[in-house]
This record gives structure tokens, sequence and C-alpha cells, in this order.
């Protein structure tokens, strides 16, 4: 999913990426931390070492994730494009900069009914989430029932609002 975001921001001519994340994404994460795939994709890519930034708050707290984004957005300039951690964090980001008048590329992920409501229509990966949750519950079934499963892998899709 990673990869489609910095794709899409690179495309765009955006060679400066920014994560924008609550505290804790710094070491959260399977197989590794989102940050650190983040630099990953990066480098592969031939771009500058991402700027990670963060705020204190969970992941769906779109209060304290607006109040990191306003204090983050006030203090700094030159953080290209922005990948959201989740949409909360992309919906704070992009609010906050339209307020400030400091409109940055921002891509969201998940695609929530909140994300996707925004006037401005911004771009977001798709992990595909029902269907996992389908593929999930069929393994399981399968398991249960003492049958053998094969792996399912589930690409993520970038959606251009």
């Amino acid at each position: 999913g990673l990869e489609l975001a910095v794709d899409h921001l690179a495309g765009k001519g955006w060679r400066r990426i920014s994560l924008y994340a609550p505290s804790y994404a710094r070491e959260a994460g399977l197989p590794k931390p989102r940050p650190e795939i983040l630099s990953d994709v990066c480098r592969r890519r031939r771009l500058p070492r991402p700027h990670l930034c963060y705020y204190d708050g969970e992941s769906w707290d779109l209060a304290a994730a607006v109040e990191g984004a306003t204090r983050l957005l006030s203090k700094n300039a030159g953080l290209g494009g922005v990948i959201g951690y989740n949409d909360v964090c992309a919906t704070a980001w992009a609010l906050v900069a339209r307020e400030l008048g400091r409109p940055n590329p921002v891509v969201g992920f998940d695609g929530t009914m909140l994300f996707r409501s925004l006037p401005s229509r911004l771009p977001y990966v798709d992990l595909g989430a029902a269907a996992v949750a389908v593929a999930a519950t069929d393994v399981l079934m399968k398991l249960l029932g003492g049958k053998r499963s094969r792996p399912v892998v589930i690409d993520p899709v970038f959606v251009c609002a």
C-alpha cells in the first residue's frame, strides 16, 4: 500500500514525502513498523528519506490528530506530499492544511466513509478490509472444519477519488 501512495505522490512531482502518524506508529507494525517500510520504499524509488511527523494520541482520535497537524504545519514548511497513517490522520492533515492555506497533497489509507465524504475527495489506498474479513472467515471455517487452507493474498488498490 505504501508503494502505491509513494508512486502517486512521486508521479505528481513530489520528491519529498512525509508520513503523518500517531507516535506509537514508530514501533508498531508487522512485519516491521510503517515508518521503516516507507523509508525502504523511498530508498528504492531514489527519493529522499521521508519526513516522519507524529502526534500524541490514538490513530482514531481526530481531535488529537487535528491538534498535532496544527502544531506541525504551523512550524514546518516543505513537508511535501503527505501519507496519512490512516484516514483519520489524512483527514486531520487535509483539514488543517486547508485552514492554514498550506495545501499539501495527502493520501489516506482505508477509504473510510469519513474520508470519502470530504468535499476535496482525496486519494487513498484501499487495503480491502471487507475482502480480508471474508477471506479470514473462510480460512477460519476451513480450519475449524479440519480442512487445510491455502494462503490468501489481497492486494491493496489505489483510489483516486
